[in-house]
């Protein structure tokens, strides 16, 4: 056993009620398959000691009383492989009844195939999601700037049984550096999320629950605690995938695929949370339509019941409060409106969906939506009768170029009639409902839902929604995205000659062909169930570990009608030989 004495530095993680439970930890293996591999090293970080530990393959049983001294054991990716590895038939370590807390899973949620807390992590002014090309722990030290870089190591030392002096110093090294990385980020998050304990009882925070959970747990956690109501969880596995459906948001399809002049993107800023407290939504009357509260009125006629309208409910209370508290917070750069902010763009998902049993309701999901689509579909037809063409609009915004001859100023006259006839026809109006501009753009070219391409008054170009940009873009898309932007807004134009794009993917690959490699991590062969695999065939040839291949059309021993070669290999293959249809895909918006 190796020690090494440390102690955090970040009042934030110190004074954490619950740190001295927390031990960090990663493990080297001498396969990846997680049924069957040994842990051969254990590192670890115990905040109850404030030190650094690294066991080796004979002294598990120490590394076993380590872990239970803590309660909460933080990995990263050690839900699905450290954690099973090291409780498998070989090794045999016990972790029942500990929390796990995988700093993987913090931002992304693999099960679900959907972003955790990705996108809501800001650095550096963009989102975490936005600047990460792939979710390894190497990537994200180098992207949050920990002053300590991830090594490299031949993973074929760990399946030696006897190591040198020099070996086990390279070994030592690589596993101090996983820990204290894996260490680092945990501490970022409790830092990063400090501000969400508040709106929490202490059970969720001695769990770290309000980090670990969903985005939805989250908010239903908070709303219950705010609201003092028992924040029970559907376990019927029958209910929860019998989940129904509602209609969803307005969404008015591209009139054009191209506007100019001067085209206003105005929204109606945190529709739904306002569209449930004005008209008391968590308050149905469950008769029916009668007349006992407020049944919509002439603009609403077609809602499925009435509302209680005498008094604002308690959850429409404690969302109303939310809702203003963050206000105050966004406009004094208070941190603490991230929190606030999870509360109110979630809870209309609470309400759809069955696990969250204090809210689900599929009536007042339905009726939110359909409010809100006859608020933006009255908000269309007030601006189409006074002459004004409105080319696109979703869920809470809408697109209207203003006519010749007309101004700001009168756009925001139509605004505030059709704001006062709106909070005339609810039943607890609120002054902070407004149709506000969000944009102005001198030109933008709309491709359907959410996904549209505008250069602003300010000459700044807004990209929204297309594959391009999003964190799964290929390299070279994203690298031309940027040759391109300045020669956008020079010309005014987003649509530049295929050839053009060629070129720059010509001189780009021809620098560097690994930037439209694909990166695969594979286990040993006879891990794999599928003997035809990808996988499987990638390890075959390649072996274990993690290979970055070029896809083509006709070099390389793994792959059929799309083949799978080594960069090296790969210099020898023209343009046409080369697979480049995602890029071709992200560009086809640029493209002439």
């Amino acid at each position: 056993m190796k020690t090494l004495k440390y102690e955090t530095t970040s009042e934030v993680v110190r004074h954490h009620p619950a740190i001295s439970d927390v031990l960090v930890y990663d493990i080297e293996t001498d396969s990846l398959d997680t049924d069957t591999a040994k842990c051969v090293f254990f590192g670890a970080y115990s905040y109850k000691h404030g030190k650094y530990f690294i066991f080796n393959r004979d002294e598990l049983s120490a590394a076993q009383q380590l872990i239970d001294e803590h309660k909460v054991l933080v990995g990263f990716n050690n839900k699905n492989f450290d954690g099973p590895i090291i409780s498998n038939i070989n090794n045999k370590m016990d972790i029942t009844y500990k929390i796990v807390f995988d700093c993987m899973t913090v931002l992304y949620d693999f099960n679900r195939k959907k972003p955790n807390k990705e996108p809501i992590i800001r650095v550096n002014g963009k989102s975490l999601e936005s600047q990460l090309p792939d979710r390894k722990l190497k990537t994200l030290a180098r992207v949050l700037g920990f002053p300590i870089e991830k090594g490299e190591i031949d993973y074929k030392l760990f399946q030696k049984t006897e190591w040198t002096e020099e070996e086990l110093k390279q070994i030592h090294t690589y596993l101090f550096k996983d820990v204290e990385i894996t260490r680092m980020l945990f501490e970022f998050y409790v830092e990063y999320f400090d501000m969400f304990k508040e709106y929490v009882d202490d059970e969720n925070v001695r769990k770290f629950n309000y980090i670990r959970s969903s985005l939805g747990s989250y908010a239903y956690s908070a709303l219950c605690y705010l609201a003092d109501i028992e924040p029970l969880f559907e376990d019927d596995l029958f209910k929860l995938q019998q989940r129904p459906l509602n209609a969803g948001g307005f969404v008015l399809e591209p009139q054009v695929p191209y506007a100019e002049g001067t085209v206003i993107c105005a929204d109606y800023s945190s529709l739904y949370p306002h569209i449930f407290f004005m008209c008391n939504l968590f308050n149905p009357i469950n008769n029916g339509q009668t007349d006992d509260g407020w049944n919509g009125g002439t603009l609403f006629p077609d809602l499925q019941t009435s509302y209680k309208c005498d008094k604002l409910g308690k959850i429409e209370t404690i969302l109303k409060s939310i809702y203003m508290k963050r206000r105050e917070y966004k406009k004094n750069k208070d941190p603490r409106e991230v929190a606030l902010k999870v509360m109110i763009n979630t809870i209309y998902g609470l309400t759809g969906s069955p696990i969250f049993k204090q809210v689900f309701n599929m009536t007042t999901s339905g009726d939110c939506t359909y409010i809100g689509r006859t608020m933006i579909n009255y908000t269309r037809k007030e601006f189409e009768n006074a002459g004004y063409n409105v080319v696109y609009g979703d869920t809470d915004s809408i697109f209207i170029v203003l006519p010749e001859g007309k101004t700001i100023e009168d756009f925001e006259i139509i605004a505030k009639e059709t704001i006062n006839k709106i909070l005339s026809s609810v039943p607890f109006p609120a002054e902070t409902f407004k149709l506000e501009i969000d944009d102005i753009f001198k030109r933008v070219w709309l491709f359907g839902k959410k996904n549209y391409v505008g250069i602003n008054k300010d000459h700044k170009l807004i990209i929204k929604g297309l594959p391009i940009i999003k964190h799964n873009a290929s390299q070279l898309g994203m690298k031309i995205l940027e040759k391109i932007k300045p020669l956008i807004i020079e010309k005014d134009t987003i649509k530049f000659p295929k050839q053009y794009f060629e070129k720059i993917i010509d001189e780009e690959i021809a620098k560097d062909i690994s930037i439209i490699g694909q990166l695969y991590n594979v286990r040993s062969p006879d891990s794999y169930k599928s003997t035809s695999s990808i996988q499987c065939h990638i390890a075959e040839k390649f072996g274990e570990g993690s290979h970055i291949l070029i896809p083509n059309k006709c070099l390389g021993e793994v792959g059929k009608q799309k083949k799978y070669c080594t960069p090296e290999e790969a210099k020898s293959l023209s343009f046409s030989d080369l697979f480049l249809d995602k890029v071709w895909s992200e560009l086809e918006p640029f493209i002439e």
